[in-house]
């Protein structure tokens, strides 16, 4: 079992985040390291929006470990001030939305 966070630069927020971990499976097939098939996987989240939590795995190996996956992403944030707890001014919803991969905003990491 495995938790991978994802902290590298992308396009944008909604540029898909699995290049490391692409990266991360091609390590573990030339030193032969059991992981589950991310390449294969991520087929289908490629036409989705963003999630904050992936998780891969083996279906066929349960010695394969499983990969859990948090890529860097602000999703619900941007709509809830607390777990379950909407933004309802427009000072919390202006405080909420902004673009993490983008060099307009305070908050961008890669400026």
């Amino acid at each position: 079992f495995y938790i991978a966070f994802d902290f590298s630069s992308r396009a944008t927020d909604s540029t898909h985040p699995f290049r490391e971990l692409l990266l991360s499976e091609k390590w573990a097939k030339l030193h032969k390291v059991k992981f589950p098939s991310i390449k294969e996987q991520v087929k289908q989240y490629i036409d989705q929006p963003v999630q904050e939590c992936y998780v891969f795995k083996d279906i066929h190996d349960c010695s394969c470990p499983v990969i859990v996956f948090f890529p860097l992403i602000n999703k619900d944030f941007r709509l809830f001030s607390a777990p379950g707890v909407k933004r309802e001014t427009e000072e919390e919803i202006k405080f909420g939305d902004f673009q993490l991969f983008d060099n307009t905003s305070d908050y961008a990491i890669w400026r």
